[in-house]
């Protein structure tokens, strides 16, 4: 499972939490473009939201929940 992350709001343990999931790489890559893009049309040009694209270990996530660096399978992707 791939996990587009939000950086902006982490606790001290964990490294984001998740804004969505999907299958491959480039689903969550352009989930990302669509992402950003709703955020500057949103509230400016110059805003953005951080985030990353990380493997998550098989298991039951959800939307909003917060990911400990325990729970990542690859960082390289």
């Amino acid at each position: 499972m791939i996990a587009l992350i939000n950086t902006f709001h982490r606790h001290p343990d964990t490294i984001g939490s998740i804004e969505s999931l999907h299958r491959s790489r480039e689903a969550a890559e352009r989930a990302n473009v669509r992402l950003q893009r709703a955020i500057k049309r949103s509230n400016g040009r110059d805003c953005y939201m951080p985030t990353t694209i990380r493997r998550l270990i098989p298991a039951r996530w959800k939307a909003g929940e917060h990911v400990r660096s325990s729970e990542i399978l690859d960082d390289t992707i």
